[in-house]
């Protein structure tokens, strides 16, 4: 038996097992943000569902984020990419009645 095998399998299942036996999601080092203005002050929101949710736990509930939260998050590696709101309307041709 081929010792480097089972060596592979072990890395594979260590990484994909936490230290205490759950299953680890791998980890997106991409955050998506767009910026909405509400009632004429910019808000910075997280455009991915699932990472808006654990944006909000780490900033205490709030489904906003600040300048320095993503500061922290670049500083952390995370890369932050803006993207266009997903509810504003963009028109590409006028609308003649």
């Amino acid at each position: 038996m081929r010792v480097g095998f089972f060596v592979s399998i072990f890395f594979e299942l260590s990484l994909t097992l936490g230290f205490n036996g759950t299953l680890l999601v791998p980890m997106k080092t991409t955050i998506t943000v767009y910026e909405r203005s509400v009632y004429g002050s910019p808000k910075i929101y997280a455009a991915d569902p699932n990472q808006a949710r654990a944006l909000s736990t780490l900033t205490n509930g709030a489904k906003t984020l600040e300048h320095r939260h993503l500061c922290a998050l670049e500083a952390l590696g995370f890369a932050i990419v803006g993207v266009s709101d997903p509810k504003s309307i963009v028109r590409a041709f006028p609308i003649h009645a």
